[in-house]
């Protein structure tokens, strides 16, 4: 089960841009800071389409699912 505040998240980016956009480009920002910085080109890509308070968003996400991460 999703927790309530990722989903809080994820539902105010999906407002504008979609879903599955929004978690598609959840995922790029997810693997831009788990590759410590070599897909820079992907995370360029979102942070251009994106304001600068949505970007923000996304790292909340991804410090909300480390949280619930087993070992992360």
């Amino acid at each position: 089960m999703i927790p309530k505040e990722i989903m809080k998240l994820y539902e105010k980016l999906a407002f504008s841009r979609g879903y599955e956009e929004a978690f598609r480009d959840f995922l790029d920002v997810c693997l831009y800071y788990l590759s410590v910085g070599m897909l820079a080109e992907d995370y360029r890509r979102v942070e251009k389409r994106y304001k600068p308070y949505e970007m923000e968003l996304f790292v909340q996400m991804f410090y909300r699912v480390s949280e619930y991460s087993e070992g992360f």
